[in-house]
């Protein structure tokens, strides 16, 4: 089994036009845009699994779409939750409460949880297989934890920007660090 961890943003709203404090699309109407939408400029998600190769090849491959507690996050993690079900990906969904637009210390609470779980996912997921992180989506400190634990638990991260044709795979650099600590 590939289990690739992905940190969700809102590209999948934005590429659409969405702006902050706009309504959110019906989830009908979103769920057909996504499915007749380009692969590589759809979502940085999506994006990223396309050049992963497991949208054409989702036999023994999952995601977990890992997603801030915020509406827009719920929203998106929710569409391509649906989009990677219809793609016949494993899917599921892994909230991470207080990673919102509050205040800095419930964001860091949130960023605390946000390594816990991805740790957790890592974890659990290497028993079935091989692990990656997809840290594209979602808030730039988000992202810096997800490519910090992948380092810290010799996880491979790829990451794509709109403009490259090709992943970016960030190698897990040689540190090591007390899991019982972590």
């Amino acid at each position: 089994m590939k289990t690739v961890i992905t940190t969700v943003g809102t590209s999948l709203l934005t590429n659409k036009g969405w702006r902050q404090g706009d309504p959110l699309f019906s989830k009908e109407e979103f769920n057909d845009y996504i499915k007749n939408a380009d692969r590589a400029k759809v979502s940085a998600e999506i994006n990223t699994w396309h050049r992963l190769g497991i949208l054409d090849r989702p036999e023994g491959a999952g995601v977990v779409l890992v997603h801030s507690h915020t509406d827009d996050g719920l929203y998106c993690a929710e569409r391509l939750y649906d989009f990677a079900v219809s793609q016949k990906l494993e899917a599921q969904l892994k909230p991470v409460s207080d990673l919102k637009y509050t205040d800095s210390a419930t964001f860091n609470r949130g960023l605390k949880r946000l390594a816990r779980i991805i740790a957790e996912t890592i974890n659990s997921a290497r028993e079935k297989g091989e692990v990656l992180i997809a840290a594209t989506g979602g808030f730039k400190a988000e992202i810096a934890v997800a490519n910090m634990m992948g380092t810290l638990l010799n996880t491979p991260v790829y990451y794509i920007y709109d403009r490259f044709e090709e992943l970016v795979k960030i190698d897990p650099i040689p540190v090591k660090l007390d899991r019982e600590w972590l």
